[in-house]
């Protein structure tokens, strides 16, 4: 069942739930069984620099970053183009990197201290 386009009888069906009372205690118990706790799973701590560093792991990064770095050499000692324009993409590629990292590492200090509230 695709539950965002059902109706929300539907869902609670599907699921074997009800909307006033929710699960029995014996569904319940046999889901927690068959399906463990609730909790976010336990991933050792990423560091600030690990954070950087995952940033470089996309493609269409390294791809950006290699073309502008090839564009710059060959704009500085083969006098082909423009080296400012390179600068300028790289730049822009490392303020990307930058919006990313400090949105990665926000999103796990929010997680890690989920985590801890369990």
């Amino acid at each position: 069942m695709i539950y965002h386009s059902a109706s929300p009888d539907q869902v609670l069906e599907d699921l074997g739930s009800n909307r006033y009372h929710g699960l029995s205690k014996e569904e319940a118990h046999s889901r927690l069984q068959r399906y463990g706790e609730n909790v976010a799973n336990a991933k050792t701590p990423v560091s600030f620099f690990g954070v950087l560093l995952s940033q470089f792991k996309s493609i269409p990064l390294a791809v950006v970053m290699i073309t502008a770095v090839v564009w710059l050499l060959t704009g500085l000692f083969l006098d082909l183009g423009n080296p400012f324009s390179a600068l300028a993409v790289l730049a822009i590629a490392l303020v990307s990197v930058a919006i990313g990292m400090i949105k990665q590492y926000a999103a796990r200090k929010v997680l890690t201290s989920i985590r801890g509230a369990n």
